[in-house]
Parts: structure tokens; C-alpha cells; sequence
């Protein structure tokens, strides 16, 4: 997934000469490079966010309540926001169908688990401006389980030629282990409570996730 180690905050200006510095080097082997600056800005800063002159994706951590400032700035041109954070699938439709009106492009970001995977999926063939799907198959910081791991019928989601077919089976087209899936909870039951990630930079201070 990321070409390079992990790269932290761009936090001066060595910082950012230096990462100018790698990707000439890479250009100059005559190969082209695609940078991302993700979410470059605070969710909250809608006037800024406008301002800035490059393609934006951005959205995973609003709902469609916090949709209309941006939209009316023009500040995105695609819209990424996560299911299982906005709202499920009806919050999910509702940020596209407003996308829709200001000719904002939708791509669901990257679904952790089949189901949410599925609904993202099913939301986007029902979007007229849905442009694409991220998944999370064989992501390097899956650690123990993949995206298939709780499925009894992975082949739905087999990618040819880049794309997935619609999934026609019952509900959200996708059968879950549920053996499987009680097996692991009797063996994670006596673990500590899971807890979101708390960020952290290299002085301790806490971080925007």
C-alpha cells in the first residue's frame, strides 16, 4: 500500500525539502510518482480546505449533517466517507444523494470487514456518482484475520479486470461464519475491552486521528 516507510507530519521546512528531495530522485529515473497528502486539514476547516488548489478526497470522519459547508465551497471534488463511521447505510446514501446535487464524485473509503464492505458496495451501485471502491484485502497492517477471513463464500468479492460484480445473493449478498465468528469471541472474551487508537507524536502530545 505505501511506497515508502511511514512518513510523519511535515513539520518544517527540512522536512518538507527532504520529501521534495525523494521524489525528484524518483522522477529522474523517468518514472512518474502519485502523491497523497491525506486529509491535509482539519475536517472543521471547510473555508481553508477551499482554498487549496489540488484534487481533494476527503469526508471519512463526517456525516451528512457536517456535508453542506464543503459542498457549497466546492472545497471537495470526491467525497470518502467510511460506513461504519458516518452512519451506516442510510447516513451513507444521504451523503451521496447530496454529493450527487453538487456533481461531487463518491468513493467509500475503506471498508475493515466484509459486511461493512458489502454495504459500501450495495450504497454504491445504487449512487449514480459513485467512481470507486477501496477495500482492505491483504492490507499490511492486518494482522491475524484478512477481509475474507470470517466468510464461507469469498468469491463474491473477486476482482477481474479491476472490478467486483454487483452481489445479487440475499441481503447484502455475503454469508458470514458464524461458527467461525463465536469461536474467535470465546477465545478474545477474557482479553481486554478493545479501545480506539489513541494518536500520539514523538513528544507525547495527542494527535488528530
Amino acid at each position: 500500500m505505501n511506497g515508502t516507510e511511514s512518513v510523519a507530519w511535515i513539520d518544517s521546512p527540512a522536512v518538507l525539502e527532504a520529501t521534495i528531495e525523494r521524489v525528484a530522485a524518483v522522477k529522474a529515473l523517468g518514472l512518474d510518482v502519485g502523491i497523497d497528502f491525506h486529509e491535509p486539514l482539519l475536517p472543521t476547516q471547510a473555508e481553508e480546505i477551499a482554498d487549496l488548489p489540488a484534487l481533494l478526497h476527503l469526508r471519512e470522519r463526517l456525516m451528512s449533517v457536517g456535508t453542506s459547508p464543503y459542498l457549497e465551497r466546492r472545497a471537495i471534488d470526491i467525497a470518502q466517507p467510511d460506513i461504519a463511521h458516518c452512519g451506516g447505510i442510510s447516513e451513507l446514501r444521504r451523503i451521496a444523494s447530496f454529493c450527487e446535487i453538487y456533481d461531487v464524485a463518491l468513493a467509500p473509503h475503506c471498508p475493515l470487514g466484509p459486511i461493512a464492505l458489502a454495504a459500501s458496495l450495495q450504497v454504491g451501485i445504487a449512487a449514480p456518482n459513485f467512481v470507486i471502491q477501496e477495500m482492505s484485502w491483504q492490507m499490511h497492517y492486518n494482522q491475524g484475520a484478512d477481509l475474507f477471513t470470517y466468510m464461507l463464500n469469498p468469491e463474491v468479492f473477486s476482482v477481474k479486470n479491476g472490478h467486483v460484480e454487483a452481489l445479487t445473493g440475499p441481503g447484502l449478498g455475503i454469508n458470514i461464519n458464524e461458527k467461525l465468528v463465536r469461536e474467535a469471541s470465546e477465545k478474545y472474551v477474557h482479553e481486554k475491552a478493545w479501545r480506539n487508537a489513541t494518536w500520539r507524536g514523538e513528544d507525547g502530545s495527542l494527535r488528530e486521528w
